[in-house]
């Protein structure tokens, strides 16, 4: 029997999206193309590598073991990767990010800046509120958090990189729309404002 790691990714990728239909959009396959391939594939193992129970897709005792060796395949293939791009002298490995959303207004940019410097890293991102944010942080999910203030824990190291100014908007009708001077806090106390949810 003679595998290819190209029939491994196959099934990867069907495990990884939960459906036949979902995996070959993402390896831009069509359905039944994808779908004949996986065929091929349980007739090279000789045993059925999923079953249907419903409207889901379950692998069977032999897809979880060519699954478990797709995915040793695929970190050893990663880590060559990485050691060939490290001989290179290329900064190889992955970034993982979570950020506020706030933060969408400048992190593709910085982020595209990055990856023109080093394309060999890949990089994820999630995009939260601050408490979620805080809550990865706290799990440790991620290398690399942005937010407008640090947590109080867990304990981190915050390095400030860029000013946050905070703006009022009102309605060009409101009274204190056209004043051109600074205001004091005290001058917005008995406003009322609309403000994002919790966190």
């Amino acid at each position: 029997m003679r595998l290819t790691f190209h029939q491994l990714r196959l099934l990867l990728a069907v495990s990884r999206e939960g459906s036949v239909s979902r995996a070959a959009q993402r390896l831009h396959l069509t359905q039944p193309t994808l779908s004949a391939q996986l065929r091929q594939l349980a007739e090279q193992v000789g045993l059925p590598l999923f079953e249907r129970v419903g409207r889901k897709l379950h692998l069977t005792a032999a897809g979880r073991v060519v699954l478990d060796t797709a995915n040793r395949v695929e970190q050893e293939l990663e880590r060559l990767d990485e050691t060939l791009a490290e001989l290179r002298g290329d900064v190889v490995g992955r970034l993982r990010l979570a950020v506020v959303s706030t933060a969408e207004t400048f992190i593709p940019r910085l982020l595209g800046d990055f990856r023109r410097e080093r394309p060999a890293v890949e990089v994820s991102l999630v995009v939260l509120n601050r408490d979620a944010v805080i809550r990865r942080l706290a799990d440790n999910l991620d290398d690399l958090y942005i937010m407008s203030r640090p947590p109080q824990a867990p304990p981190v190291v915050a390095t400030p990189f860029l000013s946050n100014p905070l703006v009022v908007v009102a309605s060009t009708e409101h009274p204190l729309a056209g004043c051109r001077r600074k205001l004091p806090l005290e001058a917005l106390a008995d406003e009322e404002f609309v403000l994002r949810e919790p966190g």
